[in-house]
C-alpha cells in the first residue's frame, strides 16, 4: 500500500482552498477591489501550483490507458453530465459550454489533465522539454480560435508547470518540510508581489482565450505571458513552502479531486445566491468568503463524500471496461 507524502497533501489542501474560495469570491469582485486584488494574485499561483503538484506526483511513467478512464475520464464524464442538469432545470437548455464544445466550467481541468498525461511522454522526448512547452504555448496563444473548445488553451498554457513538475520529481528533489527562515521568506517574496507587482489581465491569468481574444497583438502577448510565466515561477516556489507546513489541511488535500468535483455544483447553484447576504466592509467580505471556503473544503473532504464518488467510478468503470 503506498504510503501518502503529507507535506503533498498539505499543499494540496492549502491550494484546493484557494480554489474554492476564488470561485466563491467571483460575483463579489466587482463591488469589492481589494478582493478583485487578491483574486487576481491568488490566479498567478494557485492552479500553476496545484498543475505543478499533478506532474511531481504523476513522474515519468508509461501511460496507463485504464487508469487515464477511471480516474481522470469516468470522474470527468459523471460530473459534466451532474454540472448539466441545474443548467437544463434552470434555463430549460444544456449549457453555453456544450454547446460550444467547452468542457463546464471547472471541468476544464480534468480535460487538460487528460490531455497532460497523452502529450507529456512527447514533450519529455526532447532535449529541453521546459522550453519546448513554453514556445509551444506562445504560438499557440498567438493563434486565432476558440480557446475554450476542448480546453485547448489552457491545456497548453498549463503544460509547461505539470512538465516541470514531472522533471523535479524525476531528479528526486523532495518536497518537504522547511524550515522557518524559508517560510518568512516565502511570505515576504508574496507580501512583496501582492502589494508591489503590476496585477495581470485575467484573461492572461486564466489561460483559456488567445492573445487575440484578449485584444492584445502578438507581440504584448507575448511580454505578457512571459511576465506571468516569470510571476508564476516564483510563487509556484513560495506556496510550495508555505502550504507544506500547514499539515492541518492535509486531510483536505488527500482528497482535493472530490472537494474540487463537488464544490463547482455547491457554489454556483447554491451560495452565489446568498452572497448578497455577506454584508459589511470589504474586508469582512473577504474574511466570510474564506470562512466558508475553509467549511466547504472540509465537508466535501469527508470520507462518506469519498466513497460515495469511488462507489460511484468503480460501478462506472465495471460497466465499461473490460477487466478492473
Amino acid at each position: 500500500m503506498k504510503v501518502r507524502n503529507e507535506n503533498i497533501d498539505s499543499i494540496k489542501g492549502f491550494l484546493i482552498i484557494l480554489v474554492v474560495f476564488c470561485h466563491l469570491a467571483e460575483p463579489l469582485l466587482k463591488s469589492n477591489v481589494m478582493l478583485n486584488r487578491l483574486y487576481d494574485f491568488i490566479y498567478i499561483f494557485h492552479m500553476p501550483t496545484f498543475i505543478f503538484i499533478c506532474g511531481y506526483v504523476q513522474k515519468k511513467i508509461p501511460i496507463n490507458y485504464q487508469s487515464l478512464v477511471i480516474k481522470i475520464i469516468i470522474p470527468l464524464v459523471v460530473f459534466s453530465l451532474l454540472y448539466e442538469i441545474p443548467e437544463i432545470i434552470l434555463a430549460g437548455t444544456i449549457s453555453g459550454y456544450l454547446k460550444s464544445g467547452a468542457p463546464n466550467w471547472v471541468m476544464w481541468f480534468l480535460v487538460s489533465l487528460l490531455c497532460w498525461r497523452i502529450l507529456t511522454p512527447l514533450f519529455l522526448t526532447t532535449r529541453y522539454p521546459i522550453v519546448v512547452s513554453l514556445l509551444v504555448s506562445i504560438l499557440v496563444s498567438c493563434m486565432d480560435f476558440n480557446g475554450y473548445a476542448f480546453s485547448i488553451s489552457r491545456t497548453f498554457v498549463f503544460l509547461p508547470f505539470y512538465i516541470l513538475g514531472i522533471i523535479i520529481a524525476n531528479n528526486n528533489i523532495k518536497i518537504g518540510r522547511v524550515s522557518l527562515f524559508y517560510l518568512l521568506q516565502s511570505l515576504i517574496a508574496m507580501f512583496f508581489i501582492f502589494y508591489f507587482i503590476p496585477s495581470i489581465d485575467k484573461g492572461i491569468l486564466y489561460g483559456a482565450t488567445p492573445f487575440s481574444g484578449l485584444g492584445l497583438s502578438d507581440v504584448d502577448g507575448i511580454k505578457t505571458r512571459i511576465y506571468y510565466y516569470i510571476l508564476s515561477s516564483l510563487t509556484i516556489l513560495c506556496s510550495l513552502l508555505i502550504g507544506a507546513k500547514i499539515t492541518i489541511l492535509s486531510k483536505i488535500g488527500s482528497a482535493s479531486l472530490h472537494v474540487y468535483l463537488w464544490h463547482g455544483l455547491i457554489v454556483k447553484f447554491i451560495l452565489w445566491r446568498y452572497l448578497e447576504y455577506l454584508g459589511g466592509s470589504h474586508e469582512i467580505q473577504i474574511i466570510s468568503s474564506l470562512i466558508i471556503a475553509v467549511i466547504l473544503s472540509f465537508i466535501l473532504s469527508n470520507s462518506v463524500i469519498v466513497r460515495i464518488n469511488n462507489f460511484i467510478f468503480d460501478n462506472f468503470a465495471r460497466l465499461i471496461l473490460t477487466r478492473l
